[in-house]
């Protein structure tokens, strides 16, 4: 009998309660059962005392309190409900092993600092490096996601590139991926067919390419690429769909070649997006006819004639109730 004081149509105020519900109940709590057979009958209030006041609590043998769930049983709770799934935090401290879970492609590399301190870069300091890691076994759910993350660019530069205000030569960037795709084989296919340069090695549609996807992206561009209709010659951070870098849906210019670690926190709200940077929120806005289809999560990033660093660590995927039954 859960919540029995409701059973009762109780309310405060009066009180008033329902009293033909309130005497089967204590006809049917005081019945024996038949011989041979036993009956264990559990019940729950979060109002004892109006319970006592009907003598309702005295049929019952046992009085157990529950004190009000603490923070960690609460996170307990929805961890194993499958609501507000706040997953580990990927470090990325430990080299990594291809495929289990996370799959590095092309120029992507895994190294560390000599203090157990590891990340991910996408190109190195390459020129025409073309790089991407995909975590090949585990999936994001569709539905509400928060993704933070780490990403870390800059030092690199191209010889002879020139100079415009607000433009570092520094090329060309790399972007979040989130790609819903059947298998990982079409996965793969996707990654092999995006083009390195301005496409940041994730662009196969609009101005990259002709291939149909269904995808979400968070761009961290460095280069001007008028080709890709940047909507500016400053570094910025863009949400892009379906595999198009041409088609900045959201956009806003972000200082990001500095060669320092920076926090991203990037949340999906039904059809709002938003993203922060160092707690600094840059992007909110709402995308029409959005929806956050889940898939495959990864990064990629590519270089040109001009180069930098394209670095991610700490990644962690925070989920409400998506597929909760």
């Amino acid at each position: 009998l859960d919540g029995i004081e409701r059973l009762l149509e109780y309310v405060p105020i009066g009180p008033r309660f329902n009293n033909e519900v309130l005497q089967t109940l204590l006809v049917l709590l005081k019945k024996v059962p038949p011989k041979q057979r036993k009956l264990l009958v559990f019940a729950s209030t979060s109002a004892l005392h109006v319970l006592e006041s009907m003598d309702l609590a005295a049929a019952f043998s046992v009085t157990v309190r529950v004190p009000t769930l603490g923070q960690e049983e609460i996170s307990a709770v929805f961890r194993d409900s499958g609501c507000f799934n706040e997953g580990d935090i990927e470090t990325f401290d430990q080299p990594v092993v291809q495929g289990q879970p996370w799959k590095m492609y092309g120029y992507a590399f895994w190294t560390e600092d000599g203090a157990g301190n590891g990340w991910i870069d996408m190109t190195d300091n390459q020129t025409w490096a073309k790089g991407a890691v995909f975590n090949v076994v585990d999936q994001v759910a569709p539905g509400n996601v928060e993704i933070r993350l780490k990403i870390y660019t800059g030092g690199g530069g191209g010889a002879g590139m020139p100079q415009m205000p607000g433009w570092d030569p520094g090329a060309d960037g790399y972007a979040l991926t989130v790609i819903d795709v059947e298998t990982v084989a079409d996965l793969e296919a996707f990654i092999n067919t995006a083009y390195d340069g301005g496409c940041l090695a994730y662009g196969v549609s609009g101005a990259c390419g002709n291939m149909g996807v269904t995808a979400f992206h968070v761009e961290f561009d460095t280069y001007y690429n008028q080709e890709y209709n940047d909507p500016t010659t400053e570094n910025h951070i863009a949400i892009t769909l379906d595999g198009d870098p041409s088609n900045h849906i959201l956009w806003t210019a972000v200082p990001l070649e500095d060669q320092q670690w920076h926090d991203i926190v990037i949340k999906t709200v039904g059809t709002n997006v938003s993203v922060k940077v160092d707690g600094v929120e840059v992007i909110n806005d709402v995308i029409p006819l959005f929806q956050f289809h889940g898939g495959y999560i990864g990064f990629s990033g590519s270089t040109g004639a001009s180069t930098n660093y394209h670095r991610i660590d700490d990644l962690q995927i925070v989920q409400d109730c998506v597929n909760a039954p």
